[in-house]
C-alpha cells in the first residue's frame, strides 16, 4: 500500500511533490471511506435499511451518489479557499454603500 501511495510519478519530477502526495492521499481516504460507509451499511437487515429510505439492492449507487456529491462539495470549498487565497488585497473586504458613497463624494 506505501509503495504504491508514495510511488515515484511524473508529477514529482514537475515539481509538484506535495500537491501530488495530496491527491494521492485524498484518493485513498475517498476509497476507504466508500468502504466503511458500505461495510456499516451492509450490517443493517432490510428492515432498517428501509427506514432510511434505501434498499439493498440500490446499496452501491446510493452510497457512490452520497460520496459523488460530498466529493462535489469538498471541490467547490477549495476553489472558493483558493479564491480567496489568491484575490488581490483590497479586494478581500468589500466596500459597503456608506463607504462607497462617501468616497464618489470625496472624489468630486
Amino acid at each position: 500500500m506505501f509503495t504504491r501511495f508514495f510511488g515515484h510519478s511524473a508529477a514529482v519530477d514537475s515539481g509538484d511533490a506535495r500537491r501530488s502526495l495530496r491527491e494521492r492521499y485524498d484518493s485513498w481516504r475517498f476509497r476507504g471511506d466508500i468502504a466503511a460507509i458500505m461495510a456499516s451499511l451492509d450490517r443493517l437487515c432490510d428492515r432498517q435499511l428501509d427506514l432510511i429510505g434505501m434498499r439493498r439492492e440500490e446499496l452501491f449507487e446510493a452510497v457512490s451518489d452520497l460520496m459523488m456529491r460530498a466529493e462535489e462539495q469538498r471541490r467547490i470549498g477549495r476553489d472558493v479557499v483558493e479564491l480567496l487565497e489568491t484575490a488581490p488585497e483590497d479586494a478581500t473586504t468589500p466596500k459597503t454603500v456608506a463607504t462607497a458613497r462617501a468616497d464618489a463624494q470625496a472624489a468630486a
